[in-house]
């Protein structure tokens, strides 16, 4: 008898195992992790619409990844706005299932799941990129750098840089320039995941080059910034707000009166004159050099010319932007 208790207890366990792992029980048991939906960019509503009218015509065709939690939840971690979609219509979908080791992990792959997607703009590679370079930081100094390990931290981080350059074929300097453009964006917009997504994405335009300049500025500062930029106030205009600058008004100067009447001077005193010369220069001086790297890199395929070619653009964007 008791052998026969054994053998149903068993086949119960069995079952109850099987069930777990059957598509109906993981599509009943996914939950939502607040933290780590912050990775997925949230689509506009035109976006959504589109979506969800594809998936109604063809259905949801791309298996939703999920990763298995001990309790026997499952932690939704690629598919959000097709898991929506299929809850308000009750609609199927396929599931995969991960395994992470933890939740440092799991960012880890949406990050590069991310980066690996199409139509990913430059902003939004280097905002992940500088995440994932401050995952592997954050995972080499352990329990925090302090006066003992410090060097050794620096130089974990330097091949850190380097092994990640390599990765995604760009320079260690634009590895570390990307972390400071990451931890800009994510002050700027605190907890805003619409301006943030929309900055990335282009649709609130920003000089890159500007931004990441502000990485020194107080948080408070960049929290302003980030507010004024949200009721729709342009990047500089946020800024000169945010610095209480003031703008002042320009003092035309009188013409000596020894003068003749028809004298023209040479000398133009008018600063906005002055700034606009001095911004066609750069634009002209950048347009050269965007041109000979853009040659260097076709002809010769040079990864330096590439990079540099890279900056300068950004650099030429900071000043056509400039408002």
């Amino acid at each position: 008898m008791a052998k026969k208790q054994f053998k149903f207890e068993g086949l119960v366990k069995q079952a109850e195992q099987q069930n777990k792992e059957s598509t109906d029980y993981i599509r009943q048991n996914i939950i939502i992790d607040e933290e780590l939906q912050k990775f997925i960019p949230p689509l506009l509503d035109e976006e959504f619409k589109l979506l969800e009218d594809n998936i109604l015509k063809d259905g949801c065709r791309d298996a939703l990844i999920v990763w298995e939690q001990p309790e026997g939840n499952y932690v939704l971690i690629d598919g959000h706005n097709r898991y929506q979609i299929c809850q308000k219509h009750n609609l199927l979908f396929k599931v995969q299932v991960v395994n992470f080791e933890d939740k440092e992990e799991a960012k880890d792959w949406m990050i590069l799941n991310q980066l690996g997607k199409r139509n990913v703009t430059e902003e939004a590679k280097a905002y992940l990129r500088g995440l994932q370079y401050k995952q592997e930081k954050k995972r080499i100094g352990g329990s925090g750098v302090n006066q003992f390990n410090k060097d050794q931290f620096a130089k974990d981080a330097e091949r850190t840089a380097e092994r990640l350059a390599s990765q995604h074929k760009v320079s260690e300097k634009t590895i570390r320039t990307d972390e400071k453009f990451a931890e800009v964006i994510d002050k700027i917009t605190l907890g805003n995941e619409r301006l943030k997504w929309d900055m990335l994405n282009r649709k609130v335009k920003f000089g890159k080059v500007a931004l990441t300049n502000l990485s020194g500025e107080p948080e408070d500062i960049l929290v302003q910034i980030g507010k004024n930029m949200a009721e729709g106030k342009g990047f500089r205009e946020s800024i000169n707000i945010a610095k209480k600058v003031e703008k002042k008004p320009i003092k035309k100067e009188k013409a000596k009166e020894t003068l003749p009447a028809n004298y023209i001077p040479l000398e133009i005193t008018n600063p906005h004159v002055l700034a606009d010369e001095d911004k066609n220069m750069k634009i002209m001086d950048l347009k050269d050099k965007i041109v000979d790297d853009f040659v260097a890199v076709v002809n010769q395929q040079d990864k330096q010319a590439l990079e540099r070619l890279r900056e300068y653009l950004d650099e030429l964007e900071d000043l056509l932007f400039d408002e």
